[in-house]
């Protein structure tokens, strides 16, 4: 296929203008490394390998971040430098997710300019990605999925690539990269849908045999390079795991890890979807709250008109994509509307993670954002094409605007100065690390205290979290089985048992926050509340968290 010289000189000005998006992002995110590591779940799993000093593998919903955490700080080494302590290795694990990040945006950056041949509209999609408060959240923290999420891009943009230019090479290793970011962060897999729906709808100037043809080749190229990834990415990791025989690795590969607490569809979940939405794009929920309940709080209902405008906000951007797609369907040119239908798709095979699993989880908002700024910028690029402007087509490309603009200054100024303040709860954490020997067991669940101490004071073996173990046990009567035979062993060994925060929980918060699992039950903690002795209060603002330790009773 050959290029137009118009073609020849888009081309030219992209690989000028990628790495300049790439390093603006990239400074950007660097820049704004968060202080606080509870501000989105899952920040302090780094710290796993660090204390280990080896690589490990984690549940199929991010198998491979770990090796990604291991990999990235090998490299920082050979770079010669040397991390002395867990805070360090932590900026470093968000600097590598700073650089996946920028390089997701890149990929955007690149596929809308592609598409439009403008700088301002791939900008628009870039910005408007990049400065999302779940985006902001993530590039700037030390959680799981930003590195699949590069992955899942690059794999899209490699199907593109080959669709575009007859490249069945290409398709296949955009398949192998799909397993690898299914593999390193489970939901990531979603995007496969619309990829398969661009490899089949992309025009093609061909007889209709011809086109089937191409068509039947650049999906079977695609899904037989994810096919081979499966086994070979899995397979290897399971293997390395213990896991050996065929049939095991299978059983393996269909676990979905916690999906007894969090998975299932329902009718409150589905109407969420517009608040989670609202909350990945916009900063409308308080710090310590992760989900639109914690409103009903006294100390929070001041954030329910901000979380109203919020949702009136993104309900808005919403009707807006859909008018302009109604009023401009006629003027979009035959690869734009397979663009457009491309994002509807993607969107509609991404939403359902978040119903079943929680709408307000902000990682799994990190494609769909994708694929709903990507449609609207392309909409607003075709604006202009109506040549009678009437009030129904300018306002919703101008909302778009609008919104992209309040969308980035509000989240930049709230990360940035996030970024400037110390780490919550850190000194009450250090302050429970001089309380509590190596010797003594604590015990506690979720909270940030207890989250910070087991982090980076507490070997694993003198610390329990029960909602942890719950989890990961898949049975809360084997994990309280279990608690009650470690405090035994600890008091044998003539060690202390503390508690932190779990047995302070009032029955409602217990309910809220633990839920009444079989086996662990408000009252199933009677003992320990009646036994133990408070020996330290650290005041919070949705509770009081006590440190408590248990003596004998009489």
């Amino acid at each position: 296929m050959s290029q137009t010289p118009r073609h020849s000189r888009a081309i030219s000005s992209l690989n000028v203008q990628a790495p300049i998006v790439f390093i603006g992002a990239a400074i950007l995110f660097l820049l704004l490394r968060a202080s606080n590591y509870l501000a989105v779940d899952g920040a302090l799993r780094p710290l796993q390998v660090y204390q280990l000093g080896r690589p490990l593998l984690n549940g199929n919903n991010h198998l491979l971040y770990p090796i990604n955490v291991y990999v990235w700080s090998i490299l920082i080494r050979s770079l010669g430098i040397h991390v002395t302590n867990p805070f360090a290795f932590l900026a470093w694990i968000q600097a590598m997710n700073a650089i996946a990040a920028a390089a997701f945006v890149t990929v955007l950056y690149s596929l809308c300019y592609k598409l439009t041949n403008r700088i301002a509209i791939s900008l628009l999609v870039a910005l408007g990605y990049a400065l999302s408060r779940a985006v902001l959240a993530h590039a700037t923290n030390s959680a799981e999925p930003m590195v699949g999420l590069f992955w899942s891009g690059l794999s899209f943009a490699l199907a593109a690539y080959g669709v575009s230019r007859d490249k069945n090479w290409a398709a296949t290793v955009g398949g192998f990269l799909l397993a690898l970011a299914m593999a390193t962060y489970q939901s990531m897999v979603f995007i496969g849908v619309p990829i398969v729906f661009l490899l089949w709808q992309w025009p093609r100037h061909q007889a209709k045999d011809t086109v089937l043809r191409s068509r039947i080749f650049a999906v079977t190229y695609f899904v037989a390079g994810f096919v081979l990834g499966i086994p070979i990415i899995y397979g290897a990791a399971y293997y390395a795991s213990g896991t050996r025989t065929a049939m095991g690795m299978v059983v393996q590969f269909l676990q979905v890890p916690a999906k007894e607490v969090y998975g299932g569809v329902s009718l409150v979940k589905c109407v969420a979807v517009l608040p989670g939405l609202a909350y990945a794009l916009f900063p409308c929920l308080p710090h310590e709250c992760d989900g639109f309940r914690c409103l009903a709080a006294r100390q929070y209902r001041a954030w329910v008109p901000v979380a109203g405008l919020a949702v009136i906000f993104a309900g808005l951007l919403v009707v807006a994509i859909l008018a302009l797609v109604r009023k401009l369907w006629t003027v979009l040119r035959e690869f734009e509307k397979v663009a457009i239908m491309c994002c509807g798709v993607g969107l509609i095979s991404t939403i359902p993670a978040l119903v079943y699993w929680l709408p307000t989880y902000d990682k799994l908002w990190l494609q769909p954002l994708a694929f709903l700024i990507f449609s609207a910028a392309i909409l607003v690029n075709a604006a202009p094409r109506i040549e009678t402007r009437t009030s129904t087509v300018v306002w919703p490309a101008r909302w778009i605007y609008a919104v992209v603009v309040l969308v980035g200054l509000t989240n930049l100024g709230r990360t940035a100065y996030a970024s400037t303040q110390p780490t919550p709860h850190l000194e009450e954490a250090q302050e429970v690390a001089t309380l509590v020997k190596p010797t003594d067991l604590l015990v506690g669940d979720w909270n940030k205290i207890f989250l910070l101490y087991q982090a980076f004071w507490a070997p694993r073996a003198n610390s329990f979290n029960i909602e942890t173990e719950t989890d990961h046990d898949g049975s809360a009567s084997v994990a309280v089985e279990f608690l009650n035979d470690k405090i035994a062993k600890t008091r044998a060994a003539g060690g202390h048992v503390f508690f932190l925060g779990l047995i302070d929980v009032s029955v409602s918060d217990w309910k809220r926050l633990i839920g009444n699992r079989e086996g662990l039950s408000y009252h199933s903690f009677d003992d320990y509340r009646r036994c133990s002795v408070l020996v330290k209060a650290f005041p919070s603002q949705d509770r009081t968290i006590t440190l408590r330790q248990l003596n004998t009773c009489q």
